[in-house]
């Protein structure tokens, strides 16, 4: 099942808001699934304003009826707006209205076939460092979704990173932390390059480690999620989504993609983030 994809704010307005865009965008899934034996679409639109809200769910049932028609499913990739309103720091605040607010997970599980949790970005590359998707996190965001949301309705990712590490400060000094998109092939060549100690937060059920690169002063420290299948789960929330529906074929943003069904037992939880404190990122890994 094939995703189509938008982030600009703006777009996704005029998409919503405009009758012959509206029409012009059903009929170019329809003639797609027809054209290629597709079974269906994915849509993720992100960055959506959260007065969008209404107009998003509108646009999403209109695609759900025109595709059910022609025996075909919907699935949306959604940001988890849990708790459901804005929080008390001004970031948080900004993050409701251009991420999360958008998404009435209700109105979208009534219309969608299957809703993709993105249980993510805990931390972001405009925080501090941090876990992607940190355990108890992310059973709170289940806990809400579920709320919500039939099981059977219900999948999650995710399968990426972050890499964190020091831009430069310029001309005129200023602070300067960046981030980039990392996947599995970019933790395994640190691993390999630097040979580190492993260790475990408990707390977030993150495996972390601290290396010197080029024998600078200060370490860089990488940290990521392994990936650990429950035999048992802890969390009530976890519990009743291991029988929910798999998600199917997780794409990450940068280097990492899986064409495998991946069970929510996986769930512990899908994340790496890396955080590198120097100026440009190594161009050979070596020694």
């Amino acid at each position: 099942m094939p995703i189509v994809a938008a982030m600009v704010q703006i777009d996704l307005h005029k998409l919503f808001t405009t009758p012959a865009a509206r029409s012009a965008f059903l009929g170019s899934l329809l003639g797609e699934c027809k054209r290629h034996g597709y079974s269906g679409f994915q849509i993720d639109f992100e960055n959506v304003n959260w007065t969008d809200r209404d107009l998003l769910s509108s646009l999403v049932a209109e695609t759900a009826t025109a595709l059910h028609k022609e025996t075909l499913e919907l699935t949306i990739a959604t940001v988890s707006n849990s708790p459901g309103v804005p929080g008390k720091s001004n970031y948080s605040h900004w993050l409701y209205a251009n991420w999360r607010g958008a998404y009435d997970p209700k109105a979208l599980a009534q219309s969608a076939d299957l809703m993709c949790l993105m249980t993510y970005d805990q931390n972001t590359r405009w925080t501090e460092p941090g876990p992607v998707a940190g355990y108890a996190w992310t059973a709170q965001k289940l806990e809400y979704a579920l709320q919500f949301i039939p099981k059977e309705k219900f999948s999650l990712g995710p399968l990426y990173g972050y890499h964190w590490f020091a831009g430069d400060p310029g001309k005129e000094e200023k602070p300067n932390p960046t981030t980039e998109y990392i996947g599995q092939q970019d933790v395994d060549q640190y691993l390999a390059a630097y040979h580190p100690h492993l260790e475990w937060n408990f707390a977030d059920r993150t495996a972390w480690f601290y290396f010197f690169y080029e024998k600078v002063i200060i370490p860089e420290i990488l940290a990521f999620h392994l990936t650990k299948v429950l035999n048992e789960p802890e969390d009530d929330s976890i519990r009743q989504l291991s029988r929910s529906r798999y998600y199917p074929g997780l794409q990450s943003r940068k280097g990492f993609r899986s064409s495998s069904p991946i069970s929510v037992r996986s769930l512990d939880p899908f994340a790496y983030f890396v955080v590198r404190r120097f100026s440009s990122r190594p161009q050979k890994w070596h020694h």
